[in-house]
């Protein structure tokens, strides 16, 4: 749809139209007013100049008004003969209904102005995130650059390092954990990019390293302290301490076991 519209307009004065008058006569006059204040509604929701539309490649039939209008398709099928018999709705060449004298019932200029404030809201909206974006990408480019040149100083060799491999590892982990996983790779003398995204990706599945927590050549995180615990006990697991003998439980043993 072009763009939303809040009201319509009925004149005080439109029940004093003769086609109008003439629908008050019919037994069914209830409905066919009710359908035509509904068209006229959803004529102005649509705002596509006076014609009854899904969207604007689909046009309503019969059955879509219907389930529009919360009416069986006769009702409708019987309302949309009588308007247009009355010339108040037409049936185009091309099948989409439209509701005739649109001018005379509604304020196509207000309309009009509408639309185009709502064009002017969209395209200022897109530019501000479209400078959004533009900013993000400069910041991303400076920082890969940046990361460039660390490449260069450490390993002496120019050109060493995929700029676009760069950019993509930072605008998905942040440059503080790709510059974390570079050094790694500095340390385990594996110097490509490759190999730190590689070490990203694990962080990434597996946790990325705490503020505490050491990196290890490998890319292991561990806390950095050691743990001086019994090697037998892990998992919860501690062996039982030796039952202590008695001086006389002692003595019996050496008497009769040695």
């Amino acid at each position: 749809m072009s763009d939303v519209v809040m009201w319509v307009k009925f004149k005080v004065n439109m029940y004093e139209d003769t086609k109008l008058k003439i629908i008050d006569s019919e037994d069914k006059r209830n409905l066919y007013h009710y359908i035509w204040a509904r068209s006229i509604v959803l004529a102005g929701k649509i705002n596509l100049g006076r014609y009854l539309y899904i969207t604007e490649n689909i046009p309503h039939t019969i059955k879509t008004l219907a389930i529009e209008f919360n009416r069986n398709v006769e009702e409708v099928k019987d309302a949309f003969k009588i308007l247009r018999k009355l010339e108040m709705i037409e049936l185009t060449e091309d099948k989409v209904f439209k509701i005739k004298n649109w001018e005379k019932h509604q304020n196509v200029e207000g309309m009009e102005r509408a639309k185009q404030l709502n064009i002017n809201r969209v395209a200022k909206c897109r530019a501000k995130k479209k400078a959004a974006n533009d900013n993000g990408e400069g910041e991303i480019k400076l920082k890969a650059l940046e990361l460039i040149q660390y490449h260069e100083k450490i390993t002496g060799k120019v050109g060493g390092c995929d700029y676009v491999a760069l950019r993509a590892a930072i605008d998905i982990h942040g440059v503080k954990w790709v510059k974390m996983a570079m050094d790694v790779g500095f340390e385990k003398n594996c110097p490509d990019i490759k190999y730190a995204i590689g070490i990203l990706k694990n962080w990434r599945r597996k946790g990325y390293p705490e503020e505490n927590m050491e990196v290890k050549k490998n890319g292991v995180r561990s806390t950095g302290t050691s743990n001086t615990a019994d090697k037998n006990e892990f998992a919860g697991f501690k062996p039982k301490e030796p039952r202590k003998l008695t001086e006389a439980q002692r003595k019996w043993a050496e008497e009769n076991l040695i």
